[in-house]
């Protein structure tokens, strides 16, 4: 598969647009199909659309797993992207980032919320419709160092001489591997 994929982008082309088709049958892949069969297209321009159609499958699964997560939720840009053929692999990449950020942080958040912990400031980031996916990491991160306080708080509550709490798990690098690297 491999000999083929390096000597073949026109049939890496065709198998792509095959998948496209069967994953977005709703979706307009003429601009595509007409590049596939255009005799002046080259090898560059297949892989270049190859690797553009994969983008847009990338990110049209990361709107389906967002929306999965919280129905509710839109992603205007995101779609708008994905059904703009003329749209950059560049941007469809940095969208499909900050939709994989905004899961990561309902599922965080959805955690932290189960477990009764305070995460009302990251919440209003992950309804922000205009969060980068760089502040939706920052708070998926401090909203996952509240869950790990709230644990160890939990852990300990009870705690005592006669019952010691097991923080084994909270310890980082807790076996001394990376000592001296």
């Amino acid at each position: 598969k491999t000999a083929i994929d390096k000597f073949s982008p026109t049939v890496n082309f065709g198998k792509v647009i095959a998948d496209a088709k069967k994953a977005d049958p709703a979706r307009d892949w003429s601009k595509y199909e007409a590049i596939y069969v255009d005799p002046e297209s080259t090898n560059e321009i297949f892989t270049t659309n190859t690797n553009l159609i994969k983008a847009f499958l990338a990110l049209k699964k990361a709107v389906d797993d967002a929306k999965a997560l919280d129905a509710a939720k839109t992603f205007a840009h995101a779609e708008a992207l994905y059904a703009d053929d003329e749209a950059a692999q560049a941007d469809i990449e940095a969208e499909t980032k900050r939709v994989n950020a905004y899961s990561s942080l309902k599922k965080a958040l959805d955690e932290a919320t189960q477990k009764g912990c305070t995460v009302t400031d990251y919440t209003a980031v992950y309804n922000n419709a205009e969060s980068t996916a760089e502040a939706l990491a920052q708070a998926e991160e401090a909203v996952k160092n509240i869950i790990t306080a709230h644990d160890i708080a939990d852990t300990v509550k009870d705690a005592s001489a006669d019952n010691p709490a097991d923080l084994t798990s909270y310890i980082v690098n807790s076996t001394f591997d990376t000592i001296g690297d």
